[in-house]
C-alpha cells in the first residue's frame, strides 16, 4: 500500500502493462500466456526488489518459534481460552 501511495503513476502504468499483456496473451488460444506469465512474474520480482527491498544484501528476519501443539488437539487449539486442562 505504501509503495502504491508513494508511486501512483508508475504503479498505474505497471497495472496497465500487465492488463494489456494478459489480454494479448489470451488472443492466440491462451497459448501466449505460456510466454506472458513467466515474463510478468520475472519482471514483477525485479520491480518488487527495486521498490520494496531497499538493501539487496539484507538478511531475512525469522519469527520466533512458537509452542508446538499436537494435531490431535486441533479444534481445541483454535480456542485456547476453553482448554480443559486449565482448572
Amino acid at each position: 500500500m505504501r509503495a502504491v501511495a508513494q508511486n501512483p503513476v508508475p504503479m498505474a502504468a505497471w497495472g496497465l502493462i500487465v492488463a494489456v499483456l494478459l489480454v494479448l496473451g489470451t488472443i492466440p488460444f491462451f497459448l501466449g500466456l505460456a510466454v506472458v506469465i513467466p515474463l510478468l512474474g520475472h519482471a514483477t520480482w525485479h520491480l518488487y526488489r527495486e521498490v520494496i527491498v531497499k538493501d539487496p544484501n539484507a538478511r531475512p528476519v525469522f519469527p520466533e518459534p512458537r509452542e508446538r501443539k499436537p494435531a490431535a488437539d486441533f479444534p481445541a487449539n483454535l480456542f485456547p481460552w476453553r482448554r480443559s486442562d486449565r482448572g
